[in-house]
């Protein structure tokens, strides 16, 4: 099925081709048959009516684009109920050919995109050769993960190993020092025994004393002996440890090849959802009765599976967005001097371990006098205030928030854009926003290209011990207390022309600052994530490492800054962090921030919370750990005592539990 409709769209782009049809029928006979013997005679029939209009219209030299738009629409009916089952096949990742979607004008490429397929089919005697078999999508996941945690394992082996190496050679400098002690010892106790035997002393010699000489001389070259033996046993285990690390760096070799084959296995090209989005945009194409094609640039770029499956519901979305409120009516385009046909674009490129995304229109783009209005009517701006475009397109992402004036099924809820965001941001990702009247809008992702490892520095903040994305740091920059002090005065960075906002990474994290004034000089990170930039400072760098990935759930998944989480080689939980929102988030809840920072806390009022739960050590243990971050607590053991409670405060929240004597948590609400 797959294989159908990227036939017919090479076709349509190059209509006097006669391979695609050729390729079509062959397809659809054997769709037919296999329907056939399935005992499924709708489709089948369905099938046989589309082969004969293939046929008719592959006699023609050159068919028109309103019939194959007709068959196009037919087959799309046709193959809709199977979208969601089907997965393209994936040939081109044993042979290299190109998979990336082309615009209708441009038929080469689609004729590569087809060209495996048609290999296939023509040469039916080598499919023994590629066989594939299918693997449970978790179980794929726990075996990528376990061989990263190999890897990450090689590296804490390797790591733990320069230690013993360094306590190795530590040991070989005290045998040094120790070496040299015992020569001078022993310099000194052959003078001894020297001058006892002097012509002046001979008188005073002691013949029952000489033992001594001869007992500290013996100890000497005992100690002598044992240093030898200690320094033996040293370059034995500089020996093992030199076979130790060998071991252990071909382990990580082997390692990285299993991870990097198992990130091959796991990932598929982006091409991959193109039948899908290209469904999805021709069906609501026809509902709202316009004419709109897709073109997909770099579609062969590989993308880790769970980063396709969880970019795919915001890329609907939006497609969705695009068709409804930014592609206009052909009449309304033909009217404004643009082409009939709308266009949706997405251009993929790589950076490093990101994979950055566009998708844009050609539409009438944002509505900003509309957006102003529908903020102000919402209460988001002040009616006053002067916003620019810039803030007002960001606000298409409040929950809640939209411009249609009546809900179709393709758009009017209000529900949608707040929920791509959060997707986004959930694994890992940034998501931005431009539009310029009549001339579309553009979304920008940045999304990381696997969810298993990731490449991070590990920093101090105050007494916590925190991770940033590799792929985040642009540069590290040792500053002068001096220097640091100035651009604090400022409260921006000046670096490579720029002046980037300088914040401290403690203050971001609600963490005591610590005394590095003392330090001669400050590490300072330079982040970046598209086109925005933040100065952190950091208290201390402790290096680079490379780690699993773990998965936080759903009540962690949308926490501002937070990006993951990883165990540390010592079994210690880390948090991987992304800095760049806390500043907005901060300045959004400067009030809140106030009451929970004990040093702005005199000029605050705490809020308080409520805790209503039948269980004694439920409301305890949530009562600490609320006025440990600054909260006020009021405590109910059900909802009859949380009645009385209410008439004598108003809490700014209720932690309700549900299940309680008397009234429970249902019961309280309706009450």
């Amino acid at each position: 099925m797959p294989q159908l409709d990227q036939q017919l769209r090479v076709w349509i782009a190059e209509p006097s081709d006669p391979e695609a049809p050729a390729q079509m029928l062959r397809n659809l006979h054997t769709l037919k048959g296999s329907a056939r013997m399935a005992s499924e005679i709708r489709l089948g029939d369905e099938v046989h009516k589309m082969e004969q209009t293939v046929a008719e219209l592959s006699q023609q030299f050159s068919p028109d684009a309103v019939s194959l738009r007709v068959l196009e629409t037919t087959l799309d009916q046709l193959l809709q109920p199977f979208v969601m089952v089907t997965t393209p096949p994936l040939p081109s990742l044993a042979n290299g050919e190109r998979t990336d979607m082309k615009p209708a004008n441009v038929g080469t490429d689609m004729h590569d995109a087809a060209r495996p397929h048609q290999d296939i089919a023509a040469a039916p005697e080598k499919t023994p050769q590629t066989l594939q078999r299918r693997v449970r999508a978790e179980f794929l996941d726990r075996i990528t993960t376990t061989g990263a945690e190999l890897l990450v394992g090689s590296s804490r082996m390797t790591s733990e190993l320069q230690l013993q190496r360094q306590s190795v050679n530590d040991l070989s400098d005290n045998l040094a020092r120790l070496r040299a002690k015992l020569r001078e010892l022993e310099i000194q106790a052959e003078s001894r025994i020297a001058s006892g035997f002097a012509p002046s002393n001979v008188a005073k010699f002691d013949p029952l004393g000489f033992d001594r000489y001869t007992r500290l001389h013996e100890l000497t070259r005992m100690m002598s002996e044992s240093i030898v033996e200690i320094s033996s046993l040293q370059r034995t285990l500089l020996r093992q440890l030199d076979n130790a690390s060998l071991a252990v760096t071909a382990q990580a070799r082997h390692a990285r090849a299993l991870q990097a084959d198992l990130r091959r296995v796991r990932t598929l090209p982006f091409a991959s959802l193109s039948g899908r989005l290209q469904h999805l945009l021709c069906q609501a194409a026809r509902e709202k009765d316009c004419d709109v094609v897709m073109e997909i640039e770099g579609g062969n770029l590989e993308v880790d599976r769970g980063v396709l499956d969880r970019i795919t519901g915001p890329l609907e979305h939006l497609i969705r967005n695009a068709v409804a409120h930014g592609i206009e009516t052909t009449v309304e385009r033909l009217s404004l001097g643009k082409p009939a046909t709308g266009r949706v674009r997405m251009d993929l490129t790589q950076q490093g371990n990101i994979l950055q995304l566009q998708m844009s229109d050609d539409g009438r783009g944002l509505d900003y006098a509309r957006i102003r209005e529908r903020t102000i009517t919402a209460g988001l701006i002040a009616s006053e205030a002067q916003v620019d475009e810039a803030v007002l397109a960001e606000l298409i992402f409040e929950p809640g928030f939209l411009t249609a004036n009546k809900v179709t099924e393709l758009s009017g809820r209000g529900i949608g854009m707040d929920v791509v965001r959060a997707a986004v941001i959930g694994f890992g990702g940034h998501l931005k926003v431009l539009s310029e009247r009549g001339d579309g809008t553009r979304f920008i992702f940045s999304l990381p290209l696997t969810l298993a490892t990731m490449q991070v520095v590990l920093v101090t903040a105050g007494p916590r011990e925190v991770a940033l994305p590799a792929t985040l740091v642009q540069h590290m920059l040792q500053l002068s207390f001096a220097e640091l002090a100035k651009a604090r005065a400022a409260g921006e960075l000046e670096w490579q022309g720029r002046h980037i906002p300088l914040h401290r990474l403690s203050t971001l994290l609600g963490q005591p600052i610590s005394g590095q004034e003392t330090v001669t000089r400050i590490p300072v990170a330079v982040l970046r994530q598209l086109d925005r930039y933040l100065a952190i400072e950091l208290d201390n760098v402790l290096g680079h490492r490379e780690v699993v990935v773990k998965n936080l759930g759903p009540q962690l998944a949308k926490v501002p800054g937070i990006a993951g989480a990883t165990v540390l080689g010592d079994g210690s939980i880390t948090l991987i962090i992304n800095p760049l929102p806390l500043p907005e988030f901060m300045a959004a809840h400067a009030d809140h921030w106030a009451s929970v920072n004990p040093a702005q806390a005199s000029t605050h009022q705490a809020p308080q919370i409520l805790v209503v739960d039948d269980s004694i050590t439920v409301r305890r243990a949530s009562q600490r750990l609320l006025e440990r971050h600054g909260y006020a607590v009021l405590l109910a053991r059900d909802g009859l005592d949380a009645l009385e409670q209410l008439r004598m405060n108003a809490p700014a929240a209720v932690l309700l539990d549900i299940e309680m004597p008397r009234m429970d948590g249902f019961e309280r609400l309706t009450a």
